[in-house]
């Protein structure tokens, strides 16, 4: 019940930014060097920017968005659509349904928050990869991570948060600062192996229940 509502909580009153609003210009030409296959919608939204949306991706930004400086946009942009291309909202959804009906399952509980930790830090590693500066892609990390989070029914199981607040934060931090010892194939492997854990535990409890 609570997936749905948030689904529906994050569809209603959405404003859109206009086509001369500098964050729209600005994802527009970001959609265009990232190579980004199907265009964003970009809403306004009070507290930290988040992604959302599985046939159509929603990018959430505050209404004072266009009085950052132009290298704090196009850090935020690039996280939000490194989570766009990489299809992070639909696995969202995907590892919710999961865990909706297998919830008396501890260790899916736990690869769940596994996942999301892995997402953030290959996002991040898409945007310090992509030429911008690792120092000044943690600082927005930090200073987003102070600003308050959009409130709404169960809004974490549908939408990706651009800094979810202090946990794991220094973590995070870190990775980013020590971008030059990862490899986008460990992020890769990482991701595919867990995925595969979390199929196969929870196919087997299903088997193992008795008709």
């Amino acid at each position: 019940g609570r997936l749905f509502l948030s689904a529906w909580y994050l569809r209603k009153s959405r404003e859109r930014f206009g086509k001369n609003h500098p964050a729209r210009i600005a994802l527009r030409s970001l959609e265009k060097e990232i190579r980004v296959r199907h265009k964003s919608i970009l809403v306004q939204r009070p507290g930290s920017p988040m992604t959302w949306g599985i046939f159509r991706s929603y990018i959430s930004l505050p209404a004072n968005c266009g009085d950052w400086s132009p290298k704090r946009l196009d850090l935020v942009l690039r996280h939000e659509l490194a989570h766009v291309k990489r299809g992070d909202s639909a696995f969202l959804l995907f590892t919710q349904i999961v865990l909706a009906i297998l919830w008396f399952h501890p260790a899916l509980w736990i690869v769940s928050r596994f996942l999301r930790i892995e997402r953030e830090k290959a996002a991040d590693y898409d945007v310090v990869t992509g030429g911008v500066c690792a120092v000044d892609y943690a600082d927005a990390i930090l200073t987003f991570a102070q600003m308050p989070r959009l409130k709404g029914p169960g809004i974490a199981l549908c939408g990706i948060v651009f800094s979810s607040g202090p946990t794991n934060l220094s973590d995070r931090v870190a990775s980013v600062l020590e971008k030059e010892n990862q490899s986008p194939k460990r992020f890769g492997r990482t991701a595919r192996f867990v995925i595969f854990l979390f199929l196969l535990g929870g196919f087997t409890i299903v088997l193992s229940v008795e008709p």
